[in-house]
C-alpha cells in the first residue's frame, strides 16, 4: 500500500463520476490546466500535505491527508459559483456511495472525512502578469481524509 495507490483509488472514484469527462482527473499534473478548457470540469488529486504514520499497533496504521483541487470553466458568475457547488456536491455523494468500503484492491477505507482545504476562489490568467477582467476558474481545494491499514 502506498500513497500512490490511494491517490490512484480517488482518481478511479472520481473517474466515475458523470461529472467528469475523459483525462479530466489527474494526480499531480497541472498542465490539464495549461490545454482547451473543453475537458472542464477537472480535479487535481496532489500528493499529501499532511499525514500520520503509528506503528504501535499490530498493523501499522498511516492516515493521509489528500488534497483534490476542482475547477470549473468560468462562464458568468452566479453559473460557475453553482457549478462548482453542484461539482462538490456530486463528489461527497460519489464517495458516500463508496461508503466506507475497501477501495479496489487496497486496504484502506476510501475516505473517512471530506472537507474544504480553504475557501471558493477564482484562478485567473496570469500569464502576462495582470489577472484578466474575468477568472478563467473558480475553484476550490478539498482534502480526503484516509486511512490505511
Amino acid at each position: 500500500m502506498s500513497e500512490q495507490t490511494i491517490q490512484t483509488a480517488i482518481q478511479t472514484t472520481l473517474e466515475a463520476l458523470a461529472n467528469f469527462q475523459p483525462g479530466a482527473v489527474v494526480i499531480n499534473d497541472w498542465r490539464r490546466l495549461d490545454g482547451s478548457l473543453q475537458l472542464s470540469p477537472y480535479a487535481i488529486i496532489e500528493t499529501a500535505d499532511q499525514f500520520n504514520s503509528r506503528q504501535d499497533s499490530v498493523t501499522p496504521v498511516t492516515q493521509w491527508v489528500i488534497p483534490v483541487t476542482i475547477l470549473v470553466r468560468f462562464t458568468d458568475w452566479p453559473e460557475s459559483y453553482n457549478a462548482l457547488r453542484d461539482l462538490r456536491q456530486a463528489i461527497i455523494d460519489g464517495f458516500n456511495t463508496v461508503g466506507d468500503d475497501r477501495s479496489p484492491g487496497a486496504g484502506a477505507v476510501l475516505a473517512s472525512v471530506i472537507r474544504s482545504d480553504g475557501p471558493v476562489g477564482e484562478w485567473y490568467d496570469n500569464y502576462n502578469g495582470q489577472p484578466g477582467p474575468a477568472p478563467i476558474f473558480i475553484t476550490q481545494r478539498l482534502v480526503l481524509e484516509v486511512e490505511e491499514f
